[in-house]
């Protein structure tokens, strides 16, 4: 696919990978389909039935041939060359899993396959066995001992696939057996692995340069997949005996070594750089999604030279055209085992790029990162500069617990050059905790991860926590804020100017406060935010606010702007008891032109909406704009009992103003409305059509069982 200049994105992967299946099925299908089929029935390095003999014969007949075992006896069979093995000019599919006794692998991390067929070099023959010729299979075989490379794809040889193979191993696959160059490809359109863990390579021994080698301008659209360098047969032992476990060399380009998500490699042991890209025109060439860690060298090394230092607008050339890596500013863990991870970048003006961030249990050496475990990928574009600040969430399936180091790698879409790592940097935990009731800002608003890390001398006040949440323009998932106010029971908040409105997608936790019980011990007054100040304001969607308490604003409590926005458990216009009139003097909550939001929930929390006192009314639907909104699980105009009217407020729920497609109830009865006790309508359409009001208690107690009326008759 990189060889096509196309862009490989997650939503791509499906049928691509079914792709992948069908042409390996094909590739790997009976032998009816070939022109030829030729049996190794013995060990000897020559004569009948030898597998010289075999290639000789294979190369001797049209079409795609077949190279199959039967040699008799228990275990492994080894067949020690004492001379170069004929070179393969014609295509043939050599299949060591023939052999009785051989069982594919199917397990995963690791390899459990029993290969019964090993080629032996004997430390005294060069190469194991040389493709020249296109559309070859190797698959099942132990190759070792031999002084240059197991095995040699020639340059001009085109769909090779190496699969299933122990290659630089004992036939165990738990040491190093030695060989020179695992394999050695010059060839275009090769598949190193396959799409599952069946087709697993076990690479070591390489003591020449690389357990896979990638060389020449012909090298390319090469595919690495699933395979394990360095690593024993069970996945977790390191054996080694690698200098590095791939090198790209020699203008080998638009090459593919894993892919986010799946099909990622395991490279460790080796003792220089996992990955090593070396040339000037070794370029376009992707790494993604693997597992790098533990090496001598860097986990991938642009010029095999140590850390390639970034420079300014990476208008620079060499491997991979000398991409520079993203630098990660902070890093924080939530205790879901998500990170957040602040990225800046310096490339091309104007250009997208991906960015793949991982986890390290420890810092590497050179105080720059290797890729231990990806936990995610994020695209996005620099500006017309060249810069890029990101913020992104990723790990949250990981459980990344703190002090865990973060790395990331950057490659520009399109081109698929990819990054040395990034330095390390130790991700610490924190959520933004309001800690105080002072309005200030002394703290770090940068970013979230900054304010947690560098917090005032008196914690973080709400105004803090909000602006650095509007700081995360471009965060995956939404910013939590929590709450731990000081004191015992409820504690109130007064801004002295009307808070930031909401400009990402921000949880507000009332609820998380440990003195929560029932009720809200936060209380958001705005008595002193003045004139036509708005208590909380949401400019983004997916906004969430639970367990507040939010009085005496000259606005409404709280103004919805975006959609998708869930309020439960609030008292607006109400103070925490949920009796006492702390009124705001516009609605309880406006929602403005948007849609999707929801005040309750039919499915989950006991505590309901308490909306009374407002001058304005208890909830205004407005707007033509303003559709699929949700009223449920509120007491209008009732107390937190539900028992009796509380600070008397003009009307309930008012939609308007072409207002349509809007729910006023539910069906689950246990969260219906309780609307009572206004001075005008309880519910009241108005220039709305097709919006829909049932199973609301309207005019009564939350018993249905007494009298809360409205005024204005008929008004329900």
């Amino acid at each position: 696919m990189l060889g096509q200049r196309r862009s490989i994105r997650p939503r791509d992967r499906k049928w691509i990978r079914a792709l992948g299946a069908l042409t390996l099925a094909g590739t790997l299908g009976s032998g009816a389909a070939r022109a030829a089929q030729f049996t190794v029935t013995t060990t000897s390095d020559a004569g009948a039935g030898s597998l010289r003999a075999a290639i000789t014969s294979a190369n001797g007949a049209a079409g795609a041939d077949t190279i199959q075992f039967n040699i008799a006896g228990a275990g492994v069979r080894t067949i020690t060359v004492a001379s170069a093995l004929p070179t393969i000019t014609g295509p043939v599919f050599i299949d060591g899993y023939s052999q009785p006794g051989t069982v594919w692998n199917t397990t995963d991390p690791g390899s459990n396959a029993v290969l019964r067929i090993e080629l032996n070099g004997n430390n005294a023959v060069a190469t194991g066995l040389t493709v020249n010729a296109n559309d070859c299979t190797i698959q099942g075989f132990i190759l070792n001992r031999f002084t240059t490379n197991s095995i040699n794809v020639q340059s001009g040889v085109s769909g090779t696939r190496i699969l299933g193979n122990f290659i630089g191993t004992n036939a165990l696959g738990t040491a190093a057996s030695g060989t020179g160059n695992g394999v050695v490809i010059a060839g275009s359109d090769s598949e190193v692995g396959g799409w599952g863990a069946e087709y697993r390579n076990i690479f070591s021994g390489a003591t020449t340069n690389a357990g896979l080698r990638f060389t020449g301008a012909g090298a390319s659209s090469n595919h690495v997949r699933v395979n394990q360098f360095g690593l024993s047969a069970n996945g977790t032992t390191v054996i080694g005996g690698l200098q590095q476990g791939i090198r790209f060399e020699s203008g080998a380009n638009w090459n593919q070594v894993g892919e986010t998500g799946c099909c990622y490699n395991r490279i460790t042991g080796a003792t220089g750089a996992g990955i090593a890209i070396i040339g000037a025109a070794t370029d376009n060439n992707s790494v993604s999604g693997n597992m790098i860690w533990g090496n001598g060298g860097l986990g991938v090394d642009l010029g095999n030279d140590g850390v390639t230092l970034n420079d300014g607008g990476d208008g620079d050339t060499g491997p991979n055209d000398g991409q520079n890596f993203p630098v990660i500013q902070a890093a924080m863990t939530d205790e879901d085992g998500r990170v957040y991870v602040r990225t800046a970048f310096t490339g091309l003006p104007s250009t997208e790029y991906r960015f793949d961030y991982y986890a390290n249990a420890a810092p590497d050496a050179s105080g720059y990162g290797e890729g231990q475990l990806w936990i995610g990928t994020r695209y996005a574009p620099t500006d017309g500069s060249g810069n890029l600040i990101l913020h992104a969430t990723a790990g949250s399936w990981n459980n990344i617990p703190a002090g865990t180091m973060i790395s990331c790698t950057a490659a520009q879409d399109g081109t698929w050059n990819t990054s040395e790592f990034s330095q390390n940097v130790a991700c610490y935990y924190g959520r933004p905790i309001v800690t105080n009731t002072n309005d200030v800002v002394n703290g770090n608003t940068t970013s979230i991860m900054h304010l947690v890390g560098a917090p005032g001398g008196d914690g973080i006040s709400l105004r803090e926590a909000i602006m650095a949440a509007n700081n995360n323009l471009d965060a995956w998932t939404g910013n939590y804020i929590y709450f731990d106010l000081p004191g015992a029971g409820a504690q109130i908040i007064t801004p002295s100017s009307p808070l930031p409105s909401l400009q990402t997608s921000t949880y507000l936790g009332g609820w998380n406060d440990p003195e929560y019980a029932t009720t809200p011990v936060v209380r958001i007054d705005g008595s002193s935010a003045g004139a036509g100040a708005n208590g909380l304001v949401v400019d983004n969607d997916w906004c969430a606010f639970y367990g507040l308490s939010i009085t005496n604003f000259s606005g409404d409590g709280i103004r919805l702007n975006k959609g998708y926005t869930e309020i439960m458990g609030c008292h607006l216009g109400v103070m925490p008891d949920g009796t006492t009139c702390a009124g705001n003097d516009g609605a309880g909550v406006f929602i403005n032109n948007s849609q999707g939001n929801s005040l309750g929930n039919p499915w989950w929390g006991d505590e309901p909406n308490v909306i009374s006192g407002n001058a304005g009314g208890g909830v205004v639907i407005d707007g033509a704009d303003a559709a699929y909104n949700a009223i449920r699980h509120s007491y209008i105009g009732i107390n937190v009992a539900g028992s009796a009217a509380v600070c008397v407020q003009p009307t309930g729920v008012v939609v308007q103003n072409g207002a349509h497609d809007n729910t006023v109830g539910t069906d689950q009865l246990a969260k219906r409305n309780v609307i009572g006790g206004h001075t005008l309508d309880g519910i009241r359409l108005d220039n709305a059509d097709d919006n829909i009001v049932l199973n609301n208690y309207c005019g009564t107690n939350a018993a249905g069982t007494a009298g809360i009326p409205n005024a204005r008759a008929g008004s329900c």
